[in-house]
């Protein structure tokens, strides 16, 4: 309020600048769609409502990366008890989440953690659309993963298996996602050696399916990180997962992609087997590769447990791929005309990723 005296002039006395709040801008982003579902009587709603209003409270007073992924967490889980109402599903609007660049400039504020950098991988993942994208649109991480906003229910479980071709491409098996924020190769192989914290990743993961991911760019400084110990399968597997070109100049073939039941049979702990297959792979390329360690090295009982993680660690794309496969392959001789019958042993490869003494093996 101003009171204006007659014959007197005001003079600043001061000068404030004021700012805007990015943990306030960021809150109030959000708070729309909540707001649609307050009134629900539903018990499960009610309390992931009130877990998300506690956390968009927290961030707003310590706007600590952690504390606005807690919060992008908790709608996530707040979308899901929605989801599991048919009565409230019904009433309510699909959610559209914002574009999350400016949500991973606050969450990479900070020097992010392996997990962070993992879930973002996972989360931007993204199909393509077919010639007709009405018929075939293009599919997010979050629509495939939640039970929220499906184009059309022929789409709900196409994953990247099904993702249509580019008319210049041509795979032989099949690629993973071919859009999403790679991730460093030393976090993926942390991650199939069950070095991650599950509960952060977790958390990191229903944070970042929050968001929108598409036309999001990310270069991790990790990513020029030494890689550490490589788990042997992942690093053969991962260039199929991009696209490996065959050897012997035949630039025109089709590229070599991961068998259609590699995954679900790594996962079974059908790691031996699924190995030997890629090293097989390998020699179609003019690979020769490390066969799969002995039964008596800790690498072989660490690896042979953990298969689900390494058919996760295969879901996002991968950088410093390369680098990796050239610890654990050699190319082939020129004169090796039948494709590779001599195999690189595993004594050939660098003392300390083969020494079963110094290969960590994860307390499960």
């Amino acid at each position: 309020m101003k009171t204006i005296v007659p014959g007197v002039s005001a003079v600043p006395i001061d000068r404030v600048e004021v700012q805007a709040n990015t943990n306030v801008r960021l809150v109030a982003s959000l708070e729309d769609w909540p707001a649609r579902v307050r009134s629900d009587p539903s018990g499960g709603i009610q309390t992931a409502l009130r877990q998300f209003e506690a956390a968009q409270v927290e961030y707003a007073r310590k706007g600590k990366p952690i504390e606005l992924a807690r919060m992008l967490a908790s709608l996530t889980s707040l979308e899901q008890a929605v989801s599991r109402s048919t009565r409230t599903k019904d009433n309510v609007p699909v959610r559209r989440p914002p574009g999350a660049q400016p949500y991973l400039d606050v969450l990479a504020k900070d020097e992010p953690p392996p997990e962070m950098r993992v879930a973002v991988g996972i989360a931007s993942c993204a199909t393509l659309s077919g010639p007709d994208p009405a018929r075939i649109p293009a599919r997010t991480m979050r629509q495939i993963l939640l039970s929220v906003d499906p184009p059309g229910p022929a789409e709900q479980s196409r994953t990247a298996a099904d993702e249509p071709r580019k008319e210049s491409e041509s795979f032989r098996g099949m690629p993973t996602f071919r859009r999403g924020i790679p991730v460093p190769a030393a976090d993926l192989h942390a991650f199939a050696r069950g070095h991650l914290d599950e509960a952060m990743l977790d958390l990191w993961l229903r944070a970042c399916l929050a968001l929108d991911w598409r036309g999001v760019q990310r270069k991790w400084s990790a990513s020029d990180e030494p890689l550490g110990m490589p788990v042997p399968t992942l690093g053969l597997l991962h260039p199929f997962a991009r696209g490996l070109a065959p050897g012997r100049g035949e630039s025109d073939a089709a590229k070599l992609g991961l068998r259609s039941d590699w995954a679900n049979r790594l996962a079974a702990g059908q790691v031996p087997a699924v190995h030997n297959e890629a090293v097989a792979r390998l020699r179609q390329a003019g690979w020769l590769a490390v066969p799969y360690p002995p039964a008596t090295t800790a690498v072989q009982t660490w690896t042979d447990r953990n298969g689900f993680l390494i058919a996760g660690a295969l879901v996002p794309r991968c950088t410093d791929d390369w680098k990796v496969l050239s610890t654990l392959a050699t190319r082939a001789r020129a004169d090796d005309k039948d494709g590779g019958e001599q195999e690189l042993a595993a004594s050939d490869l660098d003392a300390a990723q083969t020494d079963s003494s110094v290969l960590p093996v994860p307390a499960m």
